[in-house]
């Protein structure tokens, strides 16, 4: 656990992992798939919380707003400090080195949330809306929000990190490019050395199985 936020972190054993998609599924930025080594790494279990991040922003002396309104994203009700905090990629690089941390690079995100053996989703290849916030839990139950992080546990990855489908887009510390799992190298990569875009990983609630987006 991170003595700081109270974190509950996972280790990532060192190893190989199959990186990207194979030839006819997936975006043309996520092939080649190709094998690809990362040394052990620790990771969060669950996303950023707004409790954590009103905590960050006290100690650090920032105005905390509350972080809500991408999209069609409504203010949750109950406990929103349970809910994941939507923040731009300056803040979560900000509230890493806070905590004594840092973002994960592409890789090691992916890893966490596939495991080592290619599938396409954190619990296997085939969707299942009882996994993931997404359309199917919020926007076609009449429900804009996004849920509490936590709340599809049985959709954990291989090694038990929580909310890598849905609920809410996660920021790594690589730039974006288009061809860079084209060229990237082979034993723990950190992405370009420059870009225009940061990366966003792992879908939000606003999107279905279909990758297709109402906002």
């Amino acid at each position: 656990v991170n003595e700081i936020d109270g974190t509950e972190l996972v280790w990532i054993p060192p190893g190989e992992f199959l990186r990207g998609s194979p030839e006819g599924r997936g975006a043309s930025d996520e092939r080649p798939q190709k094998k690809v080594h990362l040394d052990g790494y620790w990771i969060s279990r669950l996303p950023v919380t707004v409790k954590q991040y009103k905590a960050f922003c006290e100690a650090a002396g920032k105005e905390f707003k509350a972080p809500w309104g991408q999209g069609m994203h409504a203010e949750p009700k109950g406990d929103a400090g349970s809910y994941p905090a939507l923040i731009n990629w300056y803040e979560a690089a900000d509230y890493a080195r806070w905590a004594g941390a840092s973002l994960p690079t592409e890789a090691q995100w992916e890893k966490a949330a596939r495991g080592a053996d290619g599938r396409e989703y954190p619990w296997g290849d085939q969707w299942d809306p009882k996994k993931a916030v997404g359309l199917e839990r919020t926007v076609y139950r009449f429900s804009p929000g996004m849920l509490p992080v936590g709340s599809s546990p049985e959709g954990a990855s291989p090694y038990g990190v929580e909310d890598m489908a849905g609920n809410c887009w996660e920021w790594v510390a690589d730039w974006y490019e288009h061809e860079y799992y084209r060229r990237a190298p082979t034993a723990n990569p950190t992405g370009p050395e420059k870009g225009t875009h940061k990366v966003l990983r792992g879908g939000d609630s606003l999107w279905d199985e279909d990758r297709k987006s109402v906002v």
